[in-house]
């Protein structure tokens, strides 16, 4: 296979001509206009199957051979006359697995199946590629995987990977929908050298992409899909389909998802260790039926849209899979769960299933259906006052319910059969009539009431209160602060965790405890700098930071690799520390992400837009810390004079024993993260520490000053040592003049590659700006930001610059004459002054 072309585009015809016809399917372009009677919406031009009619376009069936491309002048149509894209339709062993992720699954997918054909947008923002291969068994005969959408998770993030296989297509040519770009290829090649796998060759490669993405932090799903099956699944992702519902925003899905998931962790499905006595909850679960009763809860508590996304499936498997079941596979149990539930009806949510065994916090405890149904029996009226102090509704399109003592988000479904049992109750005491309304939901009542708690919008404001006052709604509203102000633990000895920041950070140990404890005490004040630190693997960079997730709170702070800054998609930036391991570069776009990174480095901007997928970007305050951790020499572009970075090279360093950091771990994880938490919450700051931090800038240092050096560009390199030997009276310019093309000409010898003049000229006028002894000996009245030609009336003028701030023995440049000048320059005795006139003085107004 030919792999020498790069960013290839095919289009129908060719693609037919190589033998693709039988499997190709003609998709709708972006552009197209969709027939009054088709099925199709807006949304998914560029992508959905269609064909051109007299009224426009309509849907097409991958399924329908009479729609395929089975000739030439088909193919000359659907690129000519329809601008239809192309679409390669999977099955009979034909698989693509489809990454709409980003570049990190890229790179995992291009490990675990080396030399496959990957198929990506030209553009540089979009992320997301698609890689083709065939499955063979030992015959010879071609496997049918079973279609699979995979789910991974890293702390708040989310993410899939679709297993494209039978009656399944993915557009190859064309162009697509969002960029406007075109579809194309790695590498050329025909419908014959698409590569073949063996059935286990398939089934090691998705286990070591899954193994690449757990070593990177991501969970992933425990049981990888076999080739070796003829399944088929109902729907493209094998889930069940959403009836009559929209899925809600983004956002809302991932809160609630998150809610759901710290419920679950603190009622754990686990294997009870040897010698150790079940609690309570591990009693309830060893019966099979508690088990099923549990996958119940947590589909009511999601509501139908999200319940039936493969996120809340991952969500009950991980939970369910920790411990064995015998009977049926988590998945299964789920898929009945969503067939079988009463969505009308609702059924008894998981927080209240969990709260049963589990008390909840004491500031907002949760309703308590046995004395609340003793109140209500007594003549009082507390279930509408709790329940509105406890929870707000999110008024933004389908509308949600936020629960305004941990953030959890829940849409109407999922609300409703949370307090489905407390209907009743609520109806009598508003006064509504039974007969009347009794089909209403708890959601629905709630929506109903005139002093309900209204929230307009969602931001996170480390510092702000959880609920601010929307001045600009009418009626009065708030926007609910997702952030958390964090607890404080005890006190305890902190010894080990300082000596350890001493070991990396050496003279910059106190400066780094300073700056830790102001960004934990001050959540509201904008680090003005952030740290860079630099060293070899396994040396404890992570570790060392790993207490600044405890002091500012757990939901505070994000840990991420540095692809994510580049992304579109920027609800990184929603955290008030972001942790960045493994720090690397583009080595395509080394600038993109400096640039990306300046606008949260700094303040201004007062506020970031965070912009989710499929959502309508908001605005936050742009409040966040962030530390930045390396093995790599030349880490981030960094630009000169910049402001933002602290640097701290310690590759020179060397791990410690292993005992060392066995030690440190057992400590930290057993009350030493606390304790070093509590020590920055209670380290004394000066204001002089604040203004260092909050409105100071980034030390300039050697090891800054050598990695900005490392990304400047090779010409200006040359030029930036051309001057300091001039500076140090050595040659070629030891006199200290020159002109542009003298300078060019000794850089072009030292480099083979010469700048042009003006290029010179523009790196000459930026160090005279920066005041680093460089300047022109007479500035052109003419062209204020250009050098004025030196002459004496007898030899040619030149444009003359001065290298070094002082000429031969001390004078200032200004002392000498025309005539001296050139004299100097061209290497001659100076001649008497009587006969020269005086070199006109520079005007500090012209520079």
């Amino acid at each position: 296979m030919s792999s020498d072309a790069q960013d290839v585009s095919m289009d129908t015809v060719e693609l037919f001509d190589s033998g693709f016809g039988p499997r190709l399917v003609s998709v709708t372009p972006p552009w197209g206009a969709i027939s009054s009677h088709a099925k199709l919406k807006p949304e998914v031009m560029g992508k959905a199957p269609g064909r051109v009619t007299m009224s426009g376009w309509v849907e097409a069936s991958v399924h329908d051979q009479r729609q395929r491309c089975h000739d030439y002048e088909t193919a000359k149509l659907w690129r000519d006359v329809w601008g239809a894209n192309a679409g390669f339709v999977t099955g009979d062993g034909y698989v693509i697995i489809d990454n709409d992720q980003g570049e990190e699954f890229s790179r995992a997918l291009r490990q675990a199946f080396p030399g496959v054909p990957r198929r990506y947008v030209l553009h540089p923002k979009h992320k997301r590629d698609a890689f083709l291969f065939q499955v063979r068994n030992f015959l010879g005969d071609p496997v049918e995987p079973a279609g699979k959408s995979l789910s991974f998770r890293k702390g708040t993030m989310l993410a899939r990977v679709q297993l494209l296989t039978h009656g399944l297509q993915a557009v190859i040519y064309g162009t697509h929908r969002d960029t406007k770009s075109p579809y194309v290829w790695d590498r050329r090649f025909s419908f014959d050298d698409i590569p073949v796998l063996s059935d286990s060759a398939y089934d090691q490669g998705i286990k070591k992409f899954m193994e690449l993405l757990a070593a990177d932090g991501w969970t992933v799903p425990q049981a990888p899909p076999p080739a070796a099956t003829n399944g088929r699944m109902a729907t493209a992702t094998g889930h069940a389909p959403i009836a009559s519902q929209q899925l809600p925003e983004a956002a809302l899905v991932v809160k609630a998802l998150d809610a759901a998931g710290d419920l679950l962790k603190s009622f754990p499905n686990r294997e009870v260790p040897p010698g150790e006595t079940p609690n309570k909850i591990d009693l309830f679960l060893d019966q099979y039926e508690n088990w099923i009763v549990v996958a119940y809860c947590l589909a009511a508590e999601l509501g139908r849209p999200i319940a039936s996304t493969p996120m809340a499936e991952q969500l009950w498997c991980d939970w369910s899979d920790g411990r064995t079941q015998l009977r049926q596979s988590s998945r299964d149990v789920w898929r009945s769960v969503l067939n079988a539930l009463d969505w009308r009806k609702g059924a008894v949510g998981l927080t209240q299933l969990v709260r049963s065994f589990v008390p909840a916090p004491k500031d907002f405890p949760d309703l308590d259906p046995v004395a609340t149904a003793a109140v209500v029996s007594a003549g009082q009226t507390p279930v509408w006052t709790k329940l509105k102090a406890e929870w707000g509704y999110l008024t933004q399109k389908h509308g949600a319910f936020v629960n305004l003592r941990d953030g959890r988000v829940l849409m109407k479904d999922g609300f409703s059969g949370l307090f489905a049992d407390r209907a009743a109750a609520l109806l009598a005491e508003l006064g509504y009539d039974k007969k009347k309304s009794g089909r209403l939901s708890v959601g629905e009542i709630y929506t109903k009431q005139p002093d309900k708690l209204v929230l307009s919008n969602l931001t996170y404001a480390p510092g702000a209160p959880r609920l601010i006052p929307n001045i600009a709604s009418d009626p009065p509203s708030y926007v609910f602060n997702s952030w958390e102000a964090p607890s404080v633990p005890a006190l305890g000895p902190v010894h080990l965790w300082l000596d350890h920041v001493s070991f990396i950070m050496e003279g910059e140990a106190d400066r780094f405890l300073r700056w830790c404890a102001c960004v934990v005490q001050l959540p509201a004040e904008k680090p003005n700098w952030h740290f860079l630190v630099m060293g070899p693997p396994g040396l404890g960079k992570d570790t060392m930071v790993a207490p600044m997730r405890v002091a500012v709170g757990p939901r505070n702070y994000v840990e991420a690799q540095v692809y994510r800054l580049e992304s579109d998609f920027t609800e990184i930036y929603e955290k008030k520390l972001l942790i960045l391991s493994e720090t690397s570069q583009s080595r395509h776009d080394a600038r993109k992400l400096w640039t990306r990174l300046k606008q949260v480095l700094a303040r201004p901007p007062h506020e970031i837009s965070i912009n989710r997928k499929n959502i309508e970007p908001y605005s936050i305050p742009n409040l966040a810390a962030m530390v930045m951790f390396s093995n790599e020499a030349n880490p981030v572009y960094l630009e000169r004079g910049d402001r933002r970075l602290h640097v701290v090279n310690r590759r020179h360093l060397k791990p410690k024993p292993s005992t060392y950091y066995r030690d440190l771990y057992a400590w930290l994880n057993h009350g030493g993260m606390e304790a070093v938490a509590s020590y920055l919450h209670s380290f004394p700051l000066s204001d002089a520490d604040k203004q260092e931090f909050v409105g100071g800038t980034a030390p300039s240092t050697p090891d800054k000053i050598a990695l900005e050096n490392q990304n400047l560009d090779p010409a200006e390199g040359v030029f930036e040592d051309l001057v300091h030997d001039a500076q140090q009276g050595l040659h070629p310019f030891d006199v200290g003049l020159a002109t542009n093309e003298q300078i060019a000409e000794q850089i072009d010898a030292r480099l083979k590659r010469r700048p042009s003049p003006q290029q010179v000229s523009a790196w000459l006028l930026d160090m005279e700006r920066r005041g680093q002894g460089v300047g022109r000996l007479y500035v052109d009245p003419k062209q204020p930001n250009k050098c004025g030609p030196i002459s004496d009336g007898k030899q040619t003028s030149k444009k003359l610059w001065h290298l070094s701030p002082k000429g031969p023995g001390g004078k200032d440049w200004t002392d000498f004459s025309n005539t001296e000048l050139l004299a100097l320059w061209s290497g001659k005795p100076l001649p008497p002054r009587a006969s020269v006139s005086m070199f006109p003085a520079q005007a500090p107004d012209k520079i």
